[in-house]
């Protein structure tokens, strides 16, 4: 199956690329090393103790080892030579390069008169792997929660501290010192901010609700339906067990089309009053909405 003429470039070539794998597998001798120092010391380990060698505990293994090696080469200068020190940093320890390693030494089923391992063996190597291979999670950043009766305070406290340091002549609390205070965002003042303006926050402060606690209230354009449907459910558990209607997906589904159709029909003759009055039929027709959430409940 040889190839025509032509190819002695392409041969020539291959020649060097087979020759350049060879030298940097000739650096990384000192890995294979170990793999193969841990593979003897794996099959010494009693059966039920074993680890099946596989692609992935080699690229582990091999990663491990390769780590070890670099540390001991930063504290003992000698341990590795140049090239080596050079071959290992680029060390990646690829799937292809494992399965190639695993087939040499003889321990991946791919290759001929390989090691059949046991359930065991697979299982001890899935916990392993669990346990070593994944990074450590980043802790998440933690965030602050805010009920609207919180966010009045802090936003009152900045108004009436910079209203005294004013008055004093002393310098005002920046918007950043209170950030760092309450550990909260630049981001998450200015929309307290807006929503103070347009009155939802003091809304909300005042209903005193649960429904104030809710992280995304002010972006949830839904929020009268839901209003209407926790005004139902605390409604219906106040009456006597016999009285109550069962809460299931049907029986919400239904009670919100019911505070749906009920709150439309309020804003559009909210908005028909208004516009036969001549006025802003836009805020009529909101608040209609806002102070009608629960009466289809």
């Amino acid at each position: 199956t040889g190839g025509s003429g032509g190819g002695g470039v392409a041969d020539g070539e291959g020649t060097t690329d087979r020759s350049k794998k060879r030298d940097m597998n000739d650096k990384l001798r000192k890995i294979k090393l170990g793999l193969q120092a841990f593979c003897r010391e794996n099959q010494a380990r009693p059966e039920d103790e074993r680890l099946a060698v596989t692609s992935s505990l080699i690229q582990l293994k091999a990663r491990e080892i390769k780590n070890e090696l670099m540390e001991r080469h930063q504290k003992e200068p000698g341990v590795l030579t140049d090239e080596e020190a050079a071959a290992l940093k680029a060390f990646k320890g690829s799937k292809s390069w494992a399965c190639l390693i695993g087939n040499q030494l003889g321990f991946l089923s791919a290759a001929a008169g390989s090691i059949q391992w046991t359930e065991a063996a697979k299982n001890n190597t899935a916990l392993y792997l669990d346990r070593n291979a994944r990074a450590p999670r980043r802790p998440k950043k933690q965030r602050m929660e805010f009920t609207a009766q919180e966010k009045l305070a802090i936003l009152r406290e900045l108004e009436d501290t910079n209203a005294r340091a004013k008055s004093d002549g002393v310098p005002l609390l920046t918007v950043e010192q209170i950030c760092v205070k309450y550990q909260t965002s630049k981001s998450s003042l200015h929309r307290w901010k807006q929503q103070y303006k347009r009155g939802r926050l003091q809304e909300l402060a005042e209903a005193g609700s649960g429904y104030s606690h809710s992280k995304r209230v002010f972006n949830d354009k839904l929020h009268v339906i839901k209003r209407a449907l926790n005004e139902f459910y605390a409604e219906n558990e106040g009456k006597p067990p016999g009285e109550r209607s069962i809460v299931n997906y049907a029986t919400l589904q239904a009670r919100a089309i019911v505070a749906k159709e009920e709150l439309l029909e309020r804003h559009h003759a909210a908005r028909w009053r208004e516009r036969r009055r001549g006025g802003h039929g836009e805020e009529v027709g909101r608040a209609s909405l806002e102070d009608g959430a629960g009466a289809g409940a």
